[in-house]
């Protein structure tokens, strides 16, 4: 797989895991990112990008607002597709993009 335009191979179809239903099920990853927000209002009376907590288990996507609040929504991922581009330097480190389809 390429980025658009650069034609440099940053990850290797050999390199993606795939998982078969027993794996899926042992399947638990958890982690913060940032989400950024497009609403005009954002960046001035909230700021555009805010703290989010994610989990990923056995197949299911969920997140909430706060490390320990409940879940805001949760998405099953059979049939879906994640679309990440590579890692870009922002001033707070390393910015990743990705996307659910």
């Amino acid at each position: 797989l390429t980025a658009d335009g650069d034609g440099v191979d940053w990850i290797s179809l050999q390199d993606i895991p795939v998982l078969d239903s027993c794996s899926l099920k042992l399947q638990l990853l958890e982690a913060s990112f940032h989400k950024h927000h497009t609403s005009p209002m954002r960046g001035v009376l909230a700021p555009q990008w805010s703290l989010r907590f994610y989990r990923l288990e056995a197949g299911v996507l969920s997140y909430r607002r706060r490390a320990n609040s409940s879940i805001k929504d949760q998405h099953c991922l059979e049939d879906s597709h994640v679309v990440v581009e590579p890692s870009k330097l922002s001033p707070s480190g390393s910015l990743f993009i990705f996307r659910v389809l």
